[in-house]
């Protein structure tokens, strides 16, 4: 059973091989085009073919919508295109663009849209092929030489054999045997009663060998004729009055005559075909308690049938041989009579049986596994480009380009940037109403030296992809589009995560009431740097598509607030969408239609005066250095804030493009900083891949968590002025370690490399902490200190049997005798705020060291910063 399965699988599998979208040079030197015409004097095709490649355009536009209306206009568009001057039709499919020239040739049968394919240039040819399942889906008519050898019509390609597997049902044989076991008494030489104690198993596998040879017919078939000699065995026995055994064995000889077709001849090629064969085979018996000689039983049985083979061909070329793996299903009829059989070696009379269920047809699921010596002389094939190759090759590497680029998302280092491209044949749905996320990794060269290339999964899944966010460290973003379980699940948003071996599968973010509130068209989202906070534009009526704007929050349990609007300061009668918000946190840009404006959708900004996201200053139009009176939106400025990317209408090269712009001082948002680095192992030095939540200092809130990239241990944090800061790194089975960042004092942007070496929970090490705080000379803690001490208390709770030694270090100023009390004091100071946290005293001890322990010279005032420090060790763990 297993066997037949394994074959039918197989059969299934090699039956079902694609054949890959031919290029545009492979599919102009396959398919040969034959110029006819499916009606003929017919007058409209004059008008057509007197028409200039725009106006032909123009008119294949509106009779396809008039189409629409009037289903007649159908047949006549087809009648034109397939009566009309060819190149005359290939301009006007150029002009009209790929989307309509898709809808166009879809109203025709596949040959027409195959003949009309032949004529076209090879951008438009690549922009339309992959959505038209005629063209990308055709097979070629002629592929060179059979195996690349160049042998004539019906000479001989190859020669050879090899091991022949088959499963069978073997219905009459069955029987037989299964009246054989049925009479557990038999009668052996000299009339012994002997006992069948092992009953005979039931034939099913075949197995044997083949030997055969091909013919040449054409450049694409061949006749493969062999024989084949298989053979089943039924065997069994008893050990009473002694040990014997009995053999029934059936072998069929086949001849066989099939008519095979080829895909491009390669190294591994994919062959099918269809055949006859003329079957003959014969039953023998033997038994131990004669002379174990096989004697014949019955009659020779015959029959015929018809089959199906699907395999591959595995040719090196620098060998004269190669070898086939293919699979086959015979079905064969009429039913071979095993009647003979029993007639000459009586079972049913004994064993019980049908005479009917003595015939069957011995049909079968096979494996053929050969090695073939090739004929003839070698023949050197064209070594045809893939279509993706030759997209690629002849594609405009820039990232501006005659398709539509949309929606930039800038890194905040300035050195990636997201977009989204329109209708280009590398979509993921073809090159018909699709937008696909497409990544420049070269834009800090500029906008004219930068190239771009697609994107694949999962951040392309379907017709309409975006990229709606990036943390600073690029290891998070969140995508356009609902997944549930990694599957597209209806409109909204989702996360994923950067990993070791590429990127996560979607996660959908879960945003009270958001499908029920986004009744428009259009939506669009942008998510913030510190992973807290949506905002979203959207339609609450499904008759306006006129967006609003409004802010969705994190909460606790992982899920997002109910959208609530940003307030009349912002959204107006206008529409309003494509918003984003700067590092800072507070400067706020969007694209409006609201007078005032340079014309068509105009980028505003505007800044947030609290925290209620409802109050905004007055929204400003950035003038007409960066408007114009087309269309502009999807604006991104990088953190350090002096260039913005935005898509403009305006002068563009395709619908639209993406544009970067200078920023005045006044339009540039409040300075940030963007700290870099890595977080390490202190023992090794290897990346870690972990967590940095930095929080306010002084106040304790969260304001964001970032990821290192888990390959590297890298990181990326950006802060707004205005606060003390305190970033902490977490990793699984490490110590957790602070830093601290003073920016209350607002200065310009700056970029800052921190590394964070991680020490591993173990026994003996020690950590320093870094954000614990006293006045000078005193042992009472800040209340700035608690965050760093919260982390203890927690990594206590993690691991209930760790004890740890807090120990207090000073500098060499002032009297060695005070430095180790007051060391002591701030060692017994913590301690006494981690018992109050609920760890037991007896699990933490506290130690003053004084000057005893130095980690850096005390020669100079940074040395002896260094040398101020309280630690703790772990003892047990």
């Amino acid at each position: 059973m297993k066997l037949r399965n394994l074959l039918f699988a197989l059969l299934i599998l090699l039956g079902g091989v694609g054949y890959c979208q031919l290029s545009y040079e492979h599919y102009k030197e396959a398919y040969k085009p034959h110029y006819d015409v499916l009606v003929k004097n017919y007058t409209p095709v004059e008008t057509f073919n007197d028409l200039n490649s725009g106006q032909y355009g123009a008119a294949l536009i509106y009779l396809y919508d008039e189409s629409l209306k009037n289903k007649d206009l159908q047949t006549n568009i087809s009648g034109i295109l397939t009566s009309a001057d060819r190149s005359k039709v290939a301009q006007g499919l150029k002009e009209c663009g790929a989307s309509y020239a898709i809808k166009v040739l879809g109203l025709m049968k596949d040959e027409w849209q195959q003949e009309i394919a032949w004529f076209l240039d090879r951008e438009t040819y690549h922009a339309i092929a992959p959505s038209l399942p005629a063209i990308r889906d055709f097979k070629p008519g002629s592929a060179g030489y059979l195996f690349k050898k160049e042998v004539k019509n019906f000479g001989l390609l190859y020669a050879g054999g090899g091991l022949d597997l088959a499963y069978s049902a073997f219905k009459g044989l069955s029987t037989y045997v299964d009246a054989y076991n049925g009479w557990t008494t038999k009668v052996g030489p000299g009339g012994t009663l002997y006992t069948l104690s092992e009953e005979l198993n039931s034939p099913g596998g075949f197995k044997g060998f083949t030997l055969g040879a091909g013919l040449k017919l054409s450049n694409t078939m061949y006749m493969d004729i062999y024989f084949q000699r298989r053979a089943t065995v039924a065997s069994g026995g008893g050990e009473s009055p002694e040990a014997w055994t009995k053999d029934i064995k059936f072998s069929m000889n086949n001849i066989n005559l099939d008519f095979m077709w080829m895909q491009q001849p390669q190294f591994i090629s994919f062959v099918q075909g269809f055949g006859f064969q003329y079957n003959m085979g014969g039953v023998k018996h033997r038994s131990s308690l004669t002379d174990n000689k096989y004697e014949k039983i019955g009659d020779n049985v015959s029959n015929f049938g018809v089959k199906y083979k699907a395999g591959l061909m595995i040719n090196p070329e620098s060998l004269p041989v190669m070898f086939g793996v293919t699979p086959y299903w015979q079905i064969n009829f009429p039913k071979m009579d095993f009647t003979s059989v029993d007639e000459a070696n009586p079972q049913l009379a004994y064993g019980g049986g049908d005479v009917d269920d003595l015939k069957s047809s011995v049909s079968n699921l096979g494996i053929q596994l050969t090695v073939n010596y090739k004929f003839g002389g070698k023949q050197e094939v064209k070594d045809y480009p893939t279509f993706e190759e030759e997209l690629m090759a002849t594609m405009d590497p820039h990232l501006n380009t005659t398709y539509e680029e949309l929606l930039p998302r800038i890194t905040p280092d300035g050195k990636t940037l997201y977009f989204v491209r329109g209708d280009h044949p590398l979509n993921v749905e073809g090159a018909s109403n699709t937008q696909d996320i497409w990544v420049s990794s070269d834009i800090d060269k500029g906008l004219d030296k930068a190239t771009a290339k697609h994107l694949g999964a999962p951040f392309n899944e379907g017709n309409y992809n975006a990229v709606v966010g990036v943390s600073p460290d690029e290891n998070s973003m969140v995508i356009k589009g609902y997944y549930k379980n990694g599957e597209p699940d209806g409109i909204g948003y989702s996360i994923i995560y950067r990993t070791k071996d590429g990127w996560s599968k979607p996660e959908g973010l879960d945003i009270k009431d958001y499908k029920s509130m986004a009744k428009g068209s259009y939506v669009g989202a942008y998510w913030t740097q510190d992973g807290k906070k949506m905002i979203l534009s959207l339609s609450e009526s499904s008759t306006d598509d006129l967006q609003d704007m409004y802010i969705s929050e994190l909460q606790a349990d992982g899920s997002w607030s109910k959208p609530k609007n940003l307030g009349p300061d912002i959204n107006t009668d206008a529409g309003e969408h494509s918003p984003f918000l700067a590092s800072d946190g507070k400067t706020l840009y969007f694209s409006s239609n609201r007078e005032g404006g340079e014309g068509g959708y105009d980028i505003y900004f505007t800044q947030r005066m609290d925290d209620s996201w409802t109050k905004w200053s007055e929204p400003v139009n950035m003038g007409s250095e960066i408007n114009s009176e087309n269309f502009d939106a999807y604006y991104t400025i990088d953190a350090k804030g002096e260039y913005a990317y935005m898509v403009s209408s305006e002068n563009s090269v395709g619908l639209t493009d993406i544009v970067r712009i200078e920023l005045e001082q006044e339009v540039q948002p409040d300075p940030v900083v963007l700290i870099t680095g890595k977080v390490l192992n202190a023992k090794d030095n290897s990346p870690l891949e972990a967590n940095i939540a930095y929080n306010g200092l002084l106040d304790g809130v969260n304001y964001g968590i970032a990821r290192t990239n888990p390959a590297t241990g890298e990181y990326k944090i950006v802060l707004p002025y205005g606060k003390k800061y305190d970033f902490s790194a977490n990793a699984a089975n490490f110590i957790g370690i602070s830093e601290t960042m003073d920016l209350t004092e607002v200065g310009e942007y700056k970029e800052i490399v921190r590394d964070l070496y991680l020490v591993p929970i173990e026994v003996g090490s020690t950590v320093r902490l870094n954000n614990i705080f006293f006045e000078t000379g005193k042992s009472e803690l800040k209340d700035e200190s608690y965050n760093e001490l919260n982390r203890v208390v927690e990594l206590l709770n993690q691991n209930p049997a760790m004890t740890i030694e807090l120990s207090g270090h000073t500098d060499n100023v002032g009297n060695a005798a005070s430095n180790k009390k007051l060391s002591q004091d701030r060692a017994a100071s913590c301690k006494t705020y981690l018992v109050e946290q609920g760890i037991d005293e007896s699990r933490l001890k506290a130690v003053g060291y004084g000057e005893d322990k130095p980690v850096a010279s005390n020669d100079t005032a940074e040395g002896q910063a260094q040398n101020r420090r309280v630690e703790f060790t772990i003892l047990t763990n």
